[in-house]
């Protein structure tokens, strides 16, 4: 059983909910529930170091359903929650520090291909230092879906009750068309740039070249030139250091 019902939470912030309690009242004391989000790419919840206490991060505009399943008793219970703002991702909390060393090595997906976190690392300070993504218990992926063309978010969260909280979150995205993925390889990198300035070349130089306008003419003015390869270029340098961007973002400059 959960205190509230309807909740309302800010992009990139966290709410404390009261305590959880079993179905005849009692509190968790270190039982735990199992929270499932409607759509986690808006909302997760999760507890903190003293189960009893629930918490639900806003993550994207938008609304979802926490289900709250008390397993002992075979019931369940629901918070609607409304998200409102934006959080474009990187670092969000209060006293706890998550930074990441490296991103995964694919960041993009065809649909149909399963998530692979290798070359993920990241830090929580004083907790782990350079932990692998891969199989680890601080990071979420559950809103993840190659089935549906998307953009999906990963991550990396803790919470205790004394209110320090942390999470990192970057994207992920599933398309079987992916601006800048210019070689197809599934990474936007310094392939693609290279890749992108060798057609150009061979435009230049009146030779034919298959290379679709769709994941290389990043500023849509239907030409592959030198500066979509900047563009491409400007776009690995950020995600390579983490930080999040559009390609808007680069476009704009």
């Amino acid at each position: 059983v959960c205190e509230m019902s309807e909740v309302e939470v800010e992009a990139g912030k966290r709410i404390a909910c009261g305590s959880l309690k079993f179905t005849n009242g009692l509190n968790y004391n270190g039982a735990l529930p199992v929270l499932e989000s409607s759509d986690p790419a808006v909302a997760i919840a999760a507890t903190a170091d003293t189960p009893s206490y629930f918490y639900i991060i806003g993550l994207s505009e938008g609304t979802a359903v926490i289900t709250i399943y008390d397993t002992f008793y075979d019931s369940s219970t629901t918070v609607n929650v409304t998200v409102t703002g934006t959080f474009e991702g990187g670092y969000t909390g209060n006293g706890i520090e998550i930074d990441v060393v490296s991103l995964p090595d694919k960041l993009i997906y065809r649909t149909g291909e399963e998530l692979d976190l290798t070359g993920g690392v990241f830090n929580i300070e004083g907790i782990v230092e350079n932990a692998e993504m891969s199989g680890s218990a601080y990071v979420d992926s559950s809103a993840f879906d190659s089935s549906v063309e998307g953009t999906y978010p990963i991550l990396i969260s803790l919470n205790f009750y004394d209110g320090r909280w942390g999470l990192y979150k970057f994207n992920v995205t599933v398309s079987d068309t992916v601006t800048g993925d210019a070689d197809s390889s599934g990474n936007i990198d310094l392939g693609d740039a290279s890749y992108v300035l060798s057609v150009y070349a061979k435009n230049a130089a009146l030779l034919e070249s298959e290379l679709s306008t769709e994941t290389a003419d990043i500023d849509g003015d239907d030409e592959i030139t030198i500066i979509d390869a900047s563009y491409i270029l400007n776009y690995y340098a950020k995600t390579a250091a983490g930080l999040p961007c559009t390609w808007d973002d680069i476009i704009s400059g």
